[in-house]
This record gives structure tokens, C-alpha cells and sequence, in this order.
């Protein structure tokens, strides 16, 4: 009997051996892209990647690799001179790849989280340059381009100049030429400010130049702010603020003399300057001298505690000094005050006014109106007013003029009271014989 030939398939070994031999080469290959990863070389060239990226030497400390993240204790940054960042460290850093974007050489990383950056920032000096990438060895089995989704910044510590972020949240996401930033959360703290809340802000990078789309805060109990600006050479910021309580950003004892909420626009240049206007509600003036003094002489003790229904001016801020304009300052029915003010760096007052009484008021007292206020216009009756001193020791020209008119109001009202109470010396001026009738 003849036995059976079994068939014969003469490629089989040619493609047997083929597909061994590149199933060899494959892990061969897998094996030295995983000791690669793992190795201080890939550590550099994510670095430099980095470094690109924010336009900055990166130095990240070692990289664990897990089953579907890479992990690094912290990340050092230290700014070229392009780059907005001076220094920069983050802690905590976690990134997400898709793996799957390996096969179509593309690194590819879904989000890096970062549990806390702190950072200082600056104005470049000079403009973004191209990079060259030298990845090192076994760069042909690994992908030639990088792509960054998203960095999710759960707490960051910002420095830019003397302005201080803390605690807030943020989102960055790369764009064409740059980045968009969103934020929420934490605290800003700027100077001549309270400390204000975070509620939400929005801003895009491009070219080293930080666009502040837009951005709100809370100052507690009433007070609300929005800003709008850039940075760079052609900085200026835009800011509006609403219900912020006018005592908590008066210095150098200005608070003593009126409160109430404040409202207004300003807008920030370069050079630090600020100019702008606002407004006052529910306001109120109070140990103001010249007010006293008017309050005895018209007997009406709503002086001493003036409420105010319009406050208003313009100022413009700078170089530690201030220049109001268009001061308007108006109590129904008793008082108006309109004119400019000047405060110097030490703190040293020039101001012109005019100061305005309703008719009936001074016909109480004779000889006021044709004596001090002769001028009549839209209905008010005015005076000069200037303003000299200091913020600590204001002084006024009027109260001395007020002076004679008290003491005469006063000796026609109670002439022998006051001859009773004269002291055995004699009184020589205005102020002593007030004193003895009107304590201050």
C-alpha cells in the first residue's frame, strides 16, 4: 500500500522565519524604547520639551512610570529672557498619555495635574526664538512630536511684580502661539487694595504677552471688582469696582473724615499710573472742622455728621501723589463743595473749593451772607474754601472767617451768660471766647 504525501507549503518556513525574525525586532525594539523611558535621557528630552514650551530651562526630578500616568516629585522653571516666567516650581505633578498616539508618533499627553505652583512672573525682554530639538538615542523608535492637551493647576502662588495671587485654581490650555488660562478661587492682594477674592478669570497668552480677557472679585461684605487689560509694552489694565466700602481703602487717616461705599472706573498704565472718577453712596462726612464751625453757626447739628447725597470726582494717581478734579460734594438742602484737590507723596494738602449754603440757612445769621457767601448761582449761596496741611493735621481758611460770626451770633443770643462766664483775665482772641460756650 502506498502511503499518503502530505502536502507540502514551501513558504510556510520563509514567512514563518520572516515574521519571527520582526516579532524579534519588535521586542527587541519595545525593550529598548521601555529602558529609554525610564533612562536620564528621556528625562532631558521631556525637559526640553518643556522648556519650549514655557520658553524656560525645565529640570524635572525623577520620573515614575505607571500603568497609565507618568508621576515627578516637582518641575523647576527658570525663565529665558522671552519668557513671562521668571522662576517657577511645581510639585505634584501627574500626566496623563494616550498610549494609543504612540503608533501614530505622536506623544501625546491627555493633562498634567499640578498640586501646588509657586511662580514669579515678569515682563520679557526680548521675543520668542525657535528651538531645536536633539532628541538622543532611539529617537527612531520613538515619536517626533509632542502634544499637551491640558495642565490643571490645583492651587498656584503667583508673583508679578507686587501684585500676589494665592490659593487659586487654574486651567491652561496651549493654543496657536500660546496659551488660555482660566481661573477660580484663592485670594489677590494689591497694593492700596483690601484683600480681594477670586471669584473667576479668563486670559490667553500669546507671544509672552498676557491678555486678561476678563475677571471678577469679591471684596466681603458689599464690594465687587472687574478688570480687562495686557501686559508688555503697551500694558494698562481697566478696572471697575462697585459697593466697596470706602474706609477700607483710605490710608494715611482719611477714613476718620467720611464713609460710606464707593463706585468707579479706573485705568492703569505701564508706568504704574492710575486715572479715573467715582463716586460715593450712602455717605457720610464727619470731624471736618469747618463743618463744626458751620454747624454752630447755623445751629443745625446734622453738621457734625454731614449725609452726603452726591460725592463725586476725578483722580489721577501717580508717583505716590494724587490730584482730585470735578470734586462734587453735595448735602440736601445744607451744603455744596466743588473744586480740586491736591496730595503729595509726603502727604501734604493744596485744594481750592468752593463751598455753597442755601439761603435760609444763613439768614439766621446776620451779616453771613453779605459778610462771607456773596455770590449767588443755581440756587446756593458761595464762599472760597482753601485747603492746606496735612492728611494727619488738615487746615482750612474758612473757619477763621466763621469765627467773628459765631461769637456775634452768640453774644446776641445769651450776651449776659457769657459776660458771667468770662475768666478774670482778659480774653484776648475770637477762639477763646468760643471755647468758652462751643467745646470742640
Amino acid at each position: 500500500m502506498v502511503g499518503r504525501k502530505k502536502p507540502s507549503f514551501p513558504w510556510f518556513g520563509l514567512y514563518s522565519v520572516a515574521a519571527l525574525f520582526f516579532a524579534g525586532g519588535f521586542l527587541l525594539a519595545g525593550f529598548g524604547v521601555a529602558r529609554y523611558v525610564h533612562s536620564p535621557a528621556f528625562a532631558a528630552m521631556l525637559s526640553q520639551l518643556t522648556g519650549q514650551a514655557f520658553h524656560s530651562d525645565a529640570v524635572f526630578m525623577p520620573l515614575h512610570w505607571g500603568p497609565a500616568a507618568i508621576t515627578s516629585e516637582s518641575l523647576v522653571l527658570k525663565g529665558e529672557s522671552a519668557s513671562l516666567i521668571e522662576k517657577a516650581e511645581a510639585i505634584e505633578l501627574n500626566a496623563v498619555l494616550d498610549w494609543r498616539a504612540l503608533l501614530s508618533g505622536l506623544w501625546q499627553v491627555e493633562e498634567i495635574t499640578v498640586g501646588q505652583l509657586t511662580a514669579e512672573f515678569k515682563a520679557p525682554t526680548s521675543s520668542p526664538s525657535a528651538h531645536e530639538s536633539t532628541n538622543p538615542a532611539a529617537r527612531n523608535f520613538l515619536p517626533k512630536r509632542f502634544q499637551l492637551n491640558r495642565i490643571a493647576i490645583k492651587k498656584a502662588n503667583i508673583t508679578y511684580k507686587s501684585v500676589f495671587a494665592r490659593d487659586v485654581g487654574l486651567t491652561l490650555l496651549p493654543v496657536a502661539g500660546g496659551w488660555t488660562i482660566d481661573g477660580k478661587g484663592g485670594t489677590l492682594s494689591v497694593p492700596k487694595l483690601p484683600l480681594l477674592h477670586v471669584q473667576e478669570l479668563h486670559c490667553h497668552e500669546r507671544d509672552a504677552v498676557l491678555f486678561l480677557d476678563g475677571a471678577t472679585f469679591e471684596l466681603p461684605p458689599t464690594g465687587k471688582l472687574s478688570a480687562v487689560g495686557r501686559s508688555g509694552k503697551d500694558a494698562s489694565l481697566k478696572v471697575d469696582w462697585s459697593g466697596v466700602p470706602v474706609r477700607s481703602i483710605l490710608t494715611n487717616g482719611l477714613d476718620k473724615y467720611i464713609d460710606g461705599t464707593v463706585s468707579g472706573t479706573t485705568r492703569l498704565d505701564a508706568d504704574g499710573g492710575a486715572r479715573g472718577s467715582f463716586q460715593l453712596n450712602g455717605a457720610s462726612l464727619s470731624n471736618i472742622p469747618v463743618l463744626s464751625e458751620m454747624g454752630k453757626l447755623l445751629r443745625d447739628p446734622t453738621f457734625q455728621k454731614l449725609p452726603l447725597r452726591v460725592v463725586s470726582a476725578d483722580f489721577d494717581y501717580r508717583a505716590e501723589s494724587l490730584q482730585l478734579s470735578n470734586v462734587i460734594l453735595e448735602s440736601t438742602d445744607n451744603l455744596r463743595l466743588e473744586g480740586s484737590l491736591a496730595v503729595d507723596p509726603a502727604g501734604r494738602l493744596k485744594g481750592n473749593f468752593e463751598i455753597g449754603v442755601k439761603p435760609p440757612l444763613l439768614n439766621k445769621v446776620p451779616g453771613a451772607l453779605d459778610a462771607l457767601f456773596p455770590t449767588l448761582r443755581n440756587g446756593w449761596c458761595w464762599a472760597p474754601l482753601e485747603v492746606g496741611g496735612t492728611l494727619a493735621s488738615p487746615t482750612e481758611s474758612l473757619s477763621r472767617q466763621l469765627a467773628p460770626l459765631v461769637m456775634g451770633t452768640l453774644l446776641l443770643k445769651k450776651g449776659s451768660d457769657v459776660l458771667e462766664k468770662l475768666p478774670n483775665a482778659p480774653v484776648d482772641t475770637v477762639k477763646d471766647v468760643m471755647d468758652l460756650f462751643l467745646p470742640r
